[in-house]
C-alpha cells in the first residue's frame, strides 16, 4: 500500500484543482489559500469550518447585489457561494459543518439559477411514500430532446452544474438528480435502486415539454452503472445510454454482467496520451440501436448521443425511401 499523503502533499494537490477540478471549480486560488491556512487536519468539522467561512462571505456579498438589483454580480456571487459550501461538505456530510455546507449548497444553487439564461426547475416526484428531487432545465424550443444525467458517489447533482450548463446550451433538456446513497436520493445503493431512474423515466415521459421520443441517460463516474443496468431494462424508451467512466466488465459482479447483453454494451476507446477524440464517422459506424456507449469525456459523450440520433434518422429516411420505391 502507498505510503499516506501529508498535510502538505494533499494542500498541494488541493492548489491543482482549484479552479480546475471538482470540487474547486468556483474557488478563487488566494481564498483557497486563506481556507488551507487553517487546515492542519483534514478531520472533517475542521475542513468545514474553513471552506463554510468562504461560503458565507459570498453569501452575504450575493444577498447585498440581490437588494441591489445587480442580477449579474449576485449570480456570480451565489455560485461562488454554492462552490464553497459545496467544498465544506465534500466528500459526505459526516459532520455537523459538513451537513451545514451541504443544506447551503443546496440552498445557493437554487438562488444563483433564478439568473441563469435557462431557468432550474426543482421537481419532486412522488416515490414510495418519499420524493425523488431533481433539476429540470427545458431549452426555448419545446418540445426537448432529453437527457437524464446523475453523477457519482461524491459529486453530486448540484455539483453538476457545468455539465447540465453544456447540454441545455446545445439544446437538449436536461434533468439532474442524485444517484442511489447520494445527496438527496430516497434510496440507498442496492439490486433494486435503479427503480428511481424509471421512476423519474416515467415522470419525464409524461411532461408535454419533453419529446417522448428522444430520451438519452447520461452517468458519470459510478452513475455509470445505472446507465448501465437502464440501458438493459429500458430498451424501448431510450435513445441512448451513456455511462461515462463507470465501471464495467470485471467491475460488475456475475449475474450483472450476464445481464447485460453484450450486443447493447459498446466500449469507445479514448487514446487519452494522444488526446485524440473518436472520430464522428467512426462513431456513427459503431454505433447501434439500444447500444450502451461507454465514453471517457464530456465532448464524447455529446458526439455520441448525437451519433445515435444521426444513425436514427438515416434508418427513417431509408425506410422512407424503401416505401416509395414499393409504392412505384
Amino acid at each position: 500500500m502507498d505510503k499516506a499523503r501529508t498535510v502538505a502533499e494533499v494542500k498541494d494537490d488541493i492548489r491543482s484543482r482549484v479552479g480546475h477540478r471538482a470540487p474547486f471549480l468556483h474557488a478563487d486560488n488566494a481564498e483557497a489559500e486563506e481556507a488551507l491556512a487553517q487546515i492542519n487536519t483534514f478531520e472533517g468539522e475542521a475542513w468545514a469550518v474553513a471552506w463554510n467561512a468562504l461560503g458565507a462571505r459570498w453569501e452575504d456579498r450575493a444577498n447585498a447585489a440581490e437588494k441591489a438589483g445587480d442580477r449579474a454580480q449576485a449570480k456570480e456571487a451565489y455560485l461562488k457561494s454554492y462552490g464553497y459550501y459545496g467544498i465544506a461538505r465534500h466528500p459526505f456530510p459526516s459532520t455537523p459543518g459538513k451537513r451545514h455546507g451541504y443544506a447551503k449548497t443546496r440552498e445557493m444553487f437554487l438562488a444563483a439559477s433564478k439568473y441563469f439564461d435557462i431557468p432550474v426547475e426543482r421537481v419532486s416526484i412522488p416515490f414510495q411514500d418519499k420524493a425523488i428531487v431533481g433539476h429540470l432545465r427545458l431549452p426555448k424550443k419545446l418540445p426537448a430532446p432529453m437527457i437524464m444525467h446523475w453523477g457519482g458517489i461524491d459529486n453530486w447533482k448540484e455539483e453538476r452544474h457545468s455539465f447540465a450548463e453544456s447540454f441545455v446550451k446545445e439544446g437538449w433538456g436536461c434533468f439532474v438528480m442524485d444517484s442511489p446513497g447520494t445527496g438527496e436520493c430516497s434510496v440507498l445503493a442496492g439490486p433494486d435502486a435503479h427503480q428511481v431512474h424509471t421512476a423519474a423515466l416515467d415522470y419525464l415521459l409524461k411532461r408535454p415539454e419533453v419529446d417522448a421520443d428522444k430520451i438519452a441517460v447520461v452517468g458519470a463516474s459510478f452513475g455509470g452503472h445505472w446507465s448501465t443496468k437502464l440501458a438493459h431494462l429500458a430498451p424501448d424508451r431510450l435513445r441512448a445510454a451513456v455511462n461515462w467512466g463507470g465501471g464495467i466488465h470485471h467491475f460488475f459482479s456475475a449475474p450483472v454482467a450476464g445481464a447485460v447483453a453484450p450486443r447493447r454494451l459498446v466500449s469507445l476507446r479514448f487514446d487519452r496520451s494522444a488526446r485524440q477524440p473518436l472520430r464522428q464517422e467512426n462513431l456513427r459506424r459503431i454505433v447501434r440501436r439500444d447500444a450502451c456507449v461507454v465514453a471517457a469525456r464530456p465532448r464524447l459523450a455529446r458526439q455520441t448521443l448525437r451519433a445515435v440520433a444521426d444513425r436514427q434518422r438515416q434508418r427513417r429516411q431509408a425506410g422512407a425511401a424503401g416505401r416509395l420505391l414499393s409504392a412505384a
